[in-house]
């Protein structure tokens, strides 16, 4: 997850947005598919860095309760419209 981390940190810099995130700290070991789980993240991010604006600010974030792992995606961008909401695993 670190190379991962590394790469939304160099296309942040190239967008001109502040990326923050915990993921190098962390020592959590995830079961199941390690590629559709960095497709997820890299495509959530993605769009997080779409519709945020230069300036803005997006993070991940990963934390534990009941020993599950729970990765967090935030930005400041303009958000999700109701129509598109349902569509956001697809």
């Amino acid at each position: 997850m670190q190379s991962l981390s590394n790469e939304f940190q160099t296309l942040a810099k190239e967008k001109n947005l502040n990326f923050v995130s915990n993921l190098s700290a962390s020592t959590v070991v995830f079961q199941g598919d390690r590629e559709l789980l960095q497709q997820a993240l890299k495509n959530l991010i993605n769009n997080a860095y779409k519709y945020t604006p230069a300036g803005g600010k997006v993070c991940l974030t990963l934390s534990i309760k009941s020993r599950q792992g729970i990765i967090s995606i935030e930005d400041n961008g303009i958000g999700m419209n109701k129509e598109t909401l349902s569509r956001i695993f697809e």
